[in-house]
């Protein structure tokens, strides 16, 4: 009796033992499926991962390549542009060039009409602040003034005047206008302006009569630009002189 249940015990545990080997290869079998599906799920991944880098570096090296060659586009305007604008800055500079030469003409050409016009009244004067009329009772304005230099200058009867004409000026102002008068040489007409000056003008019917060289308009209108200048030089008691141009 005791021999039949120690092996009945044996068997009992041979078969556990069967078992728990039976189960730990189905646990073995079954951690080696999973594993193996775990390798596969992460070698899948990996070649994801790799198609999706390879994808954007794809994209990168296409877009790489429109950027230079938009860039390349942008670069090819600035240099037609650059050169658009050399080419209208070298016309308006040579326009420029071209206006600035006419001006200079235009302004020889005054000048020279300037020197002109000075020239023909060079043996000239003008007598400013004679009222109009007052040469009434003379034969003419030239005896007229002949008369009153002489009188208001002291100048002697032995000394030819030689007035070819005198007239009252022209122009927009009130009168009474100054007299031009035009002497035969410009030695008398000189002679009377230093006298004129000498005296600093003379009185006639009640008014202050200026004698003064008979200037062109552009040459008046250049010496009132600096007749502040002559008004301190005279303040200042300091000799200038303004030559007749």
């Amino acid at each position: 009796m005791p021999k039949s249940k120690s092996r009945s015990t044996l068997l009992s545990r041979k078969s556990m033992l069967r078992e728990e080997e039976t189960n730990e290869e189905g646990m073995a079998s079954l951690s080696d499926s999973e594993a193996s599906l775990a390798a596969n799920d992460s070698a899948n991944e990996t070649a994801n991962l790799q198609t999706i880098l390879q994808e954007l570096r794809e994209s990168c090296r296409e877009s790489g390549d429109g950027f230079r060659e938009v860039k390349g586009e942008i670069k090819n305007v600035n240099r037609r542009l650059d050169e658009a604008e050399t080419r209208i800055l070298e016309a308006e500079n040579q326009q420029l060039e071209e206006v600035v030469m006419k001006l200079s003409k235009v302004q020889d050409e005054f000048e020279k009409l300037v020197e002109l016009e000075g020239r023909s009244r060079r043996d000239n004067l003008r007598l400013h602040g004679i009222v109009e009329g007052s040469e009434d009772g003379s034969p003419s304005i030239s005896a007229f003034i002949d008369n009153l230099l002489r009188d208001k200058l002291d100048i002697p009867k032995s000394l030819d005047l030689n007035i070819e004409r005198a007239h009252h000026s022209l122009g927009p102002r009130a009168p009474p206008h100054s007299i031009i008068v035009k002497f035969g040489t410009s030695k008398v007409k000189d002679e009377i302006l230093k006298r004129a000056w000498q005296k600093k003008g003379f009185m006639v019917a009640g008014r202050k009569v200026i004698v003064d060289h008979d200037y062109a308009p552009d040459v008046l209108k250049r010496r009132r630009e600096y007749i502040e200048v002559k008004r301190v030089l005279k303040e200042k008691k300091i000799k200038f002189q303004t030559p007749f141009p």
